[in-house]
């Protein structure tokens, strides 16, 4: 194998585990699961990206571990079902889970209606534009508490 044909294997690589932290991230409902998650990726930058360790491409080595030993883990089709069963289980969130987002939303310029759309696209969660306005519409210029 060519230096070259090394280096893009590694850069495939560690793209797909870059890939697979955030597809893994996005998952992540509370902080003990956060906690664990992070935990298991900063033993892949100490082990490999430290700071005696002077190679270049460090970084990239610790995302190509990642991915090679984590993929087979999380990918398997019977995992992804226990863990989307229980994330159904645990907890149904509700357009007040996501108070903040809807705050930043708005101060770009998203409308009501827009949000709306957006809590359904992406939060999972079908609420009303009027929902919105009634009770986060107060959190914008500090009438509510």
């Amino acid at each position: 194998m060519t230096h070259k044909q090394k280096n893009l294997q590694q850069f495939i690589k560690a793209k797909a585990g870059i890939q697979l932290l955030f597809n893994e991230a996005s998952l992540i409902t509370d902080y003990t699961e956060l906690e664990e998650f992070l935990n298991t990726f900063s033993k892949y930058i100490l082990k490999i990206a430290n700071e005696r360790n002077n190679v270049g491409n460090k970084n990239i080595i610790a995302f190509k571990s990642y991915y090679e030993n984590e993929a087979g883990k999380k990918r398997t089709v019977e995992t992804i079902e226990k863990k989307s069963q229980v994330k159904r289980l645990r907890y149904k969130s509700t357009y007040k889970d996501y108070t903040e987002e809807y705050l930043i939303l708005r101060a770009r310029g998203y409308s009501w209606r827009k949000l709306a759309k957006y809590s359904e696209q992406f939060f999972k969660i079908k609420v009303g534009k009027d929902t919105l306005r009634n009770n986060i519409g107060g959190l914008e210029d500090g009438t509510h508490s």
